[in-house]
C-alpha cells in the first residue's frame, strides 16, 4: 500500500492508499490504523482503498482546538470534497464507526453505502446503562478479555514493545481520548439524528464483542433507515482483524448487492 501525506484544513495527516475502482474511506478504530491492514490489503482487490490515520494519531497532526467527533467528521467531509470522490463506500471500525455515523447524518451527497463494524457512538438505553464498555479505564488484560474472541490478536503488552511503538500507542491513547473519553464513546444526540444517515447501511457486528451490549448492533441496524445486519463467528469488538477476509467478503457482497439492486430499480424506471 502506498503512504502518503495529505494537506486538510491546514492538517496534514498520513494516508495509506491501494488497489482500483470505486473509492472506500476506511476510518480506523481507536487503536489506530496499523491493526487493520490485513482488510485493508483484501478491500484493496476490488476497491481504491484511502486509509487515513485520523488527526492526532499515528503521524497525523492535530491543532489544540481540534478535539471532538463532530469535528473528525466535517474533517472527512471536507477530505472526500478535496479529493473529489463520489458514491463513496464509507467504512468505520469501532470509534471509527462512530465518526462514519457523523458524517453520513451531516451530508450524504459524496457517500454512496455505509458500513459500520462494530461501531459505537450511540447509546439506546438509559445514559447509566451499560451498552459500551469503558474502554479507557480497561487494563491491558481487561481489554483483550472483553475485544478479542481470539486474545491472540490483541495488542503484545506494553513491556514488550519498542520505544517508537510505545510513544505510538501513547499518541493514539491520547487522542482517543481527547475525542471520545467524556461522555465515552457516544454522542448523546446522535440516536435522534440517525433517520438522516439514509444511504444503504450494512452493519457488521462480532458474535463475541463484549465492548458494546449483544443487541447493540440489531438495535443499530433497527434505528437506521435503510440497514441490514450481519454477524461474524468467532470475532469480538474487531472482526476486521480476526476475520479480515470474512468481513471483507461481506463488504464487497453487500456492495454489489446494493448496486444491483440500484440498477435494476433504474431499468424499470425507465
Amino acid at each position: 500500500m502506498a503512504n502518503s501525506r495529505l494537506t486538510v484544513n491546514k492538517l496534514d495527516i498520513d494516508v495509506l492508499r491501494a488497489g482500483h475502482g470505486r473509492a472506500l474511506l476506511f476510518l480506523h478504530p481507536h487503536l489506530g490504523r496499523a491493526s487493520s491492514v490485513d482488510v485493508l490489503t483484501a478491500l484493496s482487490e476490488s476497491f481504491d482503498v484511502i486509509a487515513p490515520s485520523h488527526p492526532g494519531f499515528d503521524q497525523s497532526s492535530i491543532n489544540d482546538d481540534f478535539d471532538s467527533v463532530d469535528d473528525l467528521a466535517y474533517f472527512y467531509l471536507d477530505l472526500l470534497e478535496e479529493l473529489d470522490l463520489k458514491d463513496v463506500v464509507l467504512v468505520g471500525s469501532s470509534f471509527g464507526g462512530w465518526v462514519a455515523l457523523e458524517m453520513a447524518v451531516k451530508s450524504v451527497e459524496r457517500i454512496g453505502q455505509v458500513v459500520l463494524i462494530d461501531s459505537v457512538g450511540v447509546k439506546f438505553g438509559h445514559p447509566t446503562d451499560n451498552e459500551i464498555a469503558d474502554v479507557f479505564s480497561m487494563s491491558e488484560a481487561a481489554f483483550a478479555e472483553h475485544a478479542y474472541f481470539d486474545r491472540r490478536f490483541a495488542p503484545p503488552p506494553r513491556d514488550r514493545l519498542t520505544d517508537e511503538e510505545l510513544l505510538t500507542v501513547a499518541t493514539n491513547r491520547e487522542a482517543s481520548a481527547r475525542f471520545a473519553w467524556l461522555p465515552c464513546l457516544y454522542s448523546p444526540k446522535l440516536r435522534q439524528r440517525l433517520g438522516r444517515a439514509d444511504r444503504p447501511t450494512l452493519v457488521i457486528q462480532g458474535a463475541n464483542d463484549a465492548i458494546t451490549a449483544p443487541s447493540y448492533g440489531r438495535e443499530l441496524a433497527a434505528a437506521l433507515p435503510c440497514a441490514e445486519y450481519r454477524e461474524i463467528v468467532d470475532a469480538g469488538h474487531f472482526p476486521h482483524i480476526e476475520q479480515p477476509a470474512v468481513v471483507a467478503r461481506e463488504i464487497v457482497s453487500f456492495v454489489q448487492r446494493v448496486a444491483s439492486q440500484q440498477e435494476a430499480a433504474v431499468s424499470i424506471e425507465q
